[in-house]
């Protein structure tokens, strides 16, 4: 049973709809019997229904034409874990001519979109190939009347299980039933590691909003569940019934936690997410101070971080370069929509600013809870909501859309810190492997200050796993991580490991300069915005426009703000200078 708060007993009701369907003829069951114990695959009986067709079933009236005969199918998915019925993504198609049908039973989640985004609950998922294309997500098992012919059956329950293909021929006036136990290539749980998408809308305003995301998060095996109320400078959506630990939906080791989206401004700052609040942090009044919003974030024992930054989009870049060098962010969306982007992640890496990666699918604007998602090491402890959130808080994740990913340096894992007073060898250890029907990585890379310095290529199709282990000279510090691509476009990445040497930054020391102007550069974007915006209120230009009123309303303090990054930046430039003897000497020692 889900646990979430009601006020009669702190339970939740089971969804209206969700039930099994009653049999349509008792003699119908008393035809066939009840499936065999389930094994590991697909099982399934064909029974002819002799006598018996399908306006025997639902008589016609005496003026109704005869309806053409048709079969029934009867569909049974189990889990992998406990063997009993289980919420799975489902496709049904025609082999003919590929017209798709919604089973029955399906989730019907779009409502609680709005008008936001994609609102089908039929969802597009953002992979590669078979895995692509849209999905009902079904909670249970389901039955439904089919035309005879051919049809193709598609499961999947999220990148952990291997997906299932049946096809399936159906004639008139029979009955198939069918179970299906797709099979685990990899339980990470084993390993410590617990999948989450930091990045879903959906409104949760009741017990059964909440059982249908639950069992959508459990179709596709998302342990952790970041569920965000979203705002702009005029209202909010996506409403949650609250924040906090008291509202968060737990069933098993499957927990939904409420969230936000914002601050947000396009073209501006960009969008940031805040994770397991106790309340939302929304004054319109400090919209563009975001340190503000991170300050109070933090100050509820929530984590702060910046959305979309795999691609930049809405000038993200902007403000990542006020607040991360004040420490304020503790995670950047590395991975969307199937989308790995490291160009601006390497950029403060360079710098020297340890960031943490994560991902998350932005439904409904993505296409699948978890097409997309972070893994947190909890290690042998017992999984917690809590345990998961401070596991990303210490950096120790990767994030992926098909194969895994492990990361050591000296035993060090992603998000660690191993600090040196010289010079002196590291053990790197790496493994990637994945679904061997689809993920099959083809190179594993490893970084350092953005630079690859090991690779190795898969040699064929029959090497199902990447290693690397080799030793390197600690130097004078970097940042290092994990890189793979899989045969089939997915992709994987982990937080870094930071080498530190005493009295020294673990950037790239020969880019300074050049990274240095580019966060310059963004700080100079924002400085106009503030000016133009200005010149428009001058102008009596904004009097309706509330995003450039209060532009120029927090602008004085958001000049604060830039200024102290300036000399921030600036700064550096002094440390750079001052470490160029340090390294001159270690590097002569070296010799």
């Amino acid at each position: 049973m889900i646990q979430m708060p009601t006020q009669a007993t702190g339970r939740a009701t089971q969804p209206r709809g969700w039930t099994n369907l009653v049999s349509i003829m008792a003699v119908g069951l008393c035809l066939y019997q009840a499936p065999s114990a389930p094994g590991h695959g697909p099982s399934d009986r064909k029974v002819k229904v002799h006598g018996v067709k399908p306006d025997d079933l639902h008589p016609a009236s005496p003026a109704a034409k005869p309806t053409a005969p048709r079969g029934q199918i009867k569909v049974t998915i189990l889990s992998a874990d406990s063997h009993k019925p289980a919420p799975a993504m489902v496709r049904l198609a025609s082999k003919a001519d590929g017209a798709e049908f919604k089973p029955s039973k399906v989730i019907e989640i779009g409502p609680q979109f709005g008008a936001e985004g994609d609102t089908s609950s039929n969802r597009k998922a953002n992979l590669p190939g078979r895995l692509g294309g849209r999905w009902w997500c079904v909670p249970e098992p389901f039955d439904m009347d089919l035309a005879p012919g051919q049809y193709e059956l598609a499961i999947r329950r999220g990148v952990e299980h291997v997906p299932v293909y049946d096809s399936i021929t159906i004639g008139a006036d029979e009955l198939i039933e069918k179970t299906y136990e797709p099979k685990r290539w990899v339980d990470m749980r084993k390993l410590g590691w617990y999948s989450g998408d930091d990045h879903v809308h959906c409104r949760i305003q009741n017990d059964e909003d909440a059982n249908r995301l639950m069992a959508w998060a459990q179709a596709e095996d998302i342990h952790v569940t970041n569920v965000l109320k979203m705002g702009d400078f005029c209202r909010t959506f996506f409403e949650q019934r609250g924040f906090g630990p008291q509202h968060r939906v737990i069933d098993g080791d499957y927990v939904i936690v409420p969230g936000q989206e914002g601050p947000r401004t396009h073209e501006q700052l960009g969008h940031t997410i805040s994770l397991n609040i106790r309340s939302m942090v929304r004054d319109v009044n400090k919209y563009y101070l975001y340190d503000w919003v991170a300050d109070t974030v933090h100050a509820q024992g929530g984590l702060w971080g910046y959305a979309h930054v795999n691609t930049g989009h809405f000038m993200v870049a902007r403000d990542m370069s006020i607040n991360i060098p004040k420490e304020k962010c503790d995670f950047v969306e590395l991975l969307q929509l199937n989308q790995l982007g490291t160009g601006l992640y390497y950029d403060f890496l360079n710098l020297g600013f340890k960031v943490t990666a994560s991902a998350g699918s932005d439904v409904p604007w993505g296409g699948t809870v978890g097409e997309v998602r972070l893994y947190a090491h909890v290690g042998a402890q017992p999984f917690s909501a809590d345990a998961w959130f401070e596991a990303v808080k210490n950096g120790a994740t990767f994030v992926t859309s098909g194969p895994m990913v492990e990361f050591r340096v000296n035993d060090v894992l992603p998000g660690g810190e191993i600090r040196l007073q010289q010079n002196r060898k590291l053990r790197v250890t790496a493994r990637t492997w994945g679904d061997p029907q689809r993920s099959i990585p083809a190179l594993l890379e490893i970084v350092r200050n953005g630079l690859v310095i090991q690779s190795v290529e898969s040699p064929g199709p029959k090497v199902k796993e990447l290693q690397l282990d080799f030793e390197l000279d600690t130097g004078n510090g970097f940042w290092i991580a994990a890189r793979v691509r899989a045969k089939d476009g997915t992709t994987a990445h982990t937080t870094p490991v930071y080498v530190v040497r005493d009295g020294l930054r673990f950037w790239k020391f020969d880019a300074v300069d050049e990274l240095i102007a580019k966060r310059m550069t963004s700080l100079d974007q924002v400085e106009q915005i503030i000016a133009e915006a200005q010149q428009k209120k001058e102008a009596g230009e904004i009097e309706n426009d509330v995003v450039l009123h209060q532009l120029t309303a927090q602008g004085e303090q958001l000049r604060a703000r830039i200024d102290a990054a300036r000399k921030f930046y600036n700064d550096l430039k002094q440390i750079a200078k001052l470490e160029a003897v340090l390294r001159a000497n270690h590097e002569s020692h070296a010799m």
